[in-house]
């Protein structure tokens, strides 16, 4: 899951609260990129609203793997 944190102990709190659920947290950044996340969460959900599949958006990365390796 991804999200934004203005600090390092608020990054590692919703990283935590984050694993509580079940989920593997991403960090995105600081809150200077809130936005950012914002809108790409609105695109995706979007996407999933209208029918499409979110993950054919922004699909993992393979395992192991970087996807901005040339």
């Amino acid at each position: 899951m991804p999200f934004c944190a203005g600090s390092p102990a608020a990054a590692a709190l919703t990283a935590e609260v984050i694993v509580s659920m079940g989920c593997s947290p991403l960090s995105c950044g600081g809150l200077s990129r809130a936005a950012l996340l914002e809108s790409a969460a609105v695109f995706a959900v979007g996407v999933w609203w209208s029918g499409g599949k979110a993950r054919h958006v922004s699909p993992a990365p393979a395992p192991g793997g970087v996807d901005d390796e040339p």
